[in-house]
C-alpha cells in the first residue's frame, strides 16, 4: 500500500525553518529549497519528507561568499526554538549595534551579508534568517544575537573552531 505523504502549508514551512515566506520563495527562486507542490492555482503544499531531506543538509552563508555545510549533529541546535520568548525591543536594537560593529561598520556587514547597506538602517532586530550567517561573520552567538529565538539554555556559543 502506498504511503500517503505529509503536506505542509507555506506558514508551517517558515515555523520550522525559521525563515519568513520571501526568504523560503527567494530560495526556490535560487534553486536552494525544494519546490513545492502545486495542488490548484491557489494553493502549494510542501512534502514533509522534502523538508526534513533539506534540513539534513541545509547550509548557511559563510563570511567569504561560500557556503558553509551544516553537520546533522549541530543542525538541530542551530534551527530557532519556536515558540519566541519575548524580549524587550531595545535589547534586540542594540544587538544589531552590537553586530554593526563586530563587523567594522554597516556598509562592511551589509557587504558581507550581500545585502543593501540601507536596508540595515530598517532592522528593528536582526532577522532571522540572517542570524546564522551574522554568527559566522563576527563570531557572537546566536544566542546573543536573537535571544528571543535562540534562548541561552538551549543555544550555547559554539566552540571557536566551528566558527
Amino acid at each position: 500500500m502506498t504511503e500517503i505523504p505529509i503536506l505542509l502549508k507555506s506558514s508551517e514551512i517558515c515555523e520550522k525553518v525559521g525563515v519568513t515566506k520571501s526568504c523560503i520563495y527567494r530560495w526556490i527562486n535560487e534553486g536552494k529549497f525544494p519546490r513545492p507542490l502545486k495542488l490548484s492555482p491557489t494553493c502549494v503544499r510542501w512534502r514533509e519528507s522534502d523538508i526534513i531531506r533539506w534540513l539534513k543538509e541545509a547550509e548557511v552563508p559563510s563570511g567569504d561568499g561560500g557556503s558553509q555545510s551544516l553537520s546533522t549533529s549541530e543542525l538541530p541546535r542551530r534551527l530557532p526554538v519556536l515558540p519566541v520568548r519575548k524580549v524587550d525591543a531595545e535589547v534586540l536594537q542594540a544587538q544589531v549595534k552590537l553586530a554593526v560593529q563586530a563587523a567594522g561598520g554597516t556598509t562592511a556587514l551589509a557587504r558581507a551579508l550581500g545585502i543593501e547597506h540601507a536596508a540595515l538602517y530598517g532592522w528593528k532586530r536582526i532577522p532571522a534568517e540572517r542570524v546564522l550567517g551574522i554568527e559566522i561573520l563576527t563570531g557572537i552567538p546566536c544566542c546573543e544575537l536573537r535571544p528571543d529565538i535562540y534562548p541561552p539554555d538551549r543555544f550555547p556559543p559554539l566552540p571557536s573552531q566551528t566558527l
